[in-house]
């Protein structure tokens, strides 16, 4: 280990990595058919999947040849969301840390379901969302960026909030 749990902050993505091999093993169940059991048929959420690995080829295969943008990553901010597109060379291998294709009405769906109790208990939704350790500015905004269990989490201006809470989110 590279520094000692609970002192700071060293952001991976292998403890997701592991954590859907563990959920596989106790579940018995292919992550993918895990994810469409417990969450996506419960939450009506359609148009969400875990990728297979030929469809995460197809999505790689397509960024190469691709006349316009496939993928971005996207940021809030004040005025309106930043759009990083994703770099040819991000490859997209689907499991427990990326790899869900989803359509933005489901999108819609799960995060009213996460932040309304449907998927976490209130234990659990509290420690997801207590800020920890303060990250280092991984990009160029404004924000205070800290860590909760498995998120980030930024203190956004009063405008994004006013317009989250006008839009029940």
């Amino acid at each position: 280990l590279e520094i000692t749990i609970g002192t700071q902050y060293k952001y991976s993505n292998s403890n997701f990595v592991l954590l859907g091999m563990i959920v596989e093993k106790a579940s018995k169940k292919n992550l993918a058919l895990f994810l469409k059991d417990e969450f996506f048929i419960p939450l009506n959420m359609k148009s969400t999947h875990l990728a297979s690995l030929r469809e995460a080829r197809m999505v790689e295969e397509n960024l190469y040849t691709a006349n316009y943008p496939l993928r971005f990553f996207v940021q809030p901010n004040a005025k309106k969301p930043i759009f990083t597109q994703v770099e040819k060379g991000f490859v997209l291998v689907p499991c427990a840390d990326k790899g869900i294709i989803s359509s933005s009405y489901d999108l819609v769906k799960w995060y009213k379901a996460l932040h309304g109790g449907k998927v976490l208990s209130d234990k659990s939704y509290k420690l997801m969302t207590t800020k920890y350790f303060k990250t280092d500015p991984h990009t160029k905004n404004k924000y205070n960026t800290y860590t909760g269990y498995g998120i980030f989490i930024e203190e956004l201006d009063d405008i994004i909030e006013s317009h989250c809470k006008k839009l029940g989110l």
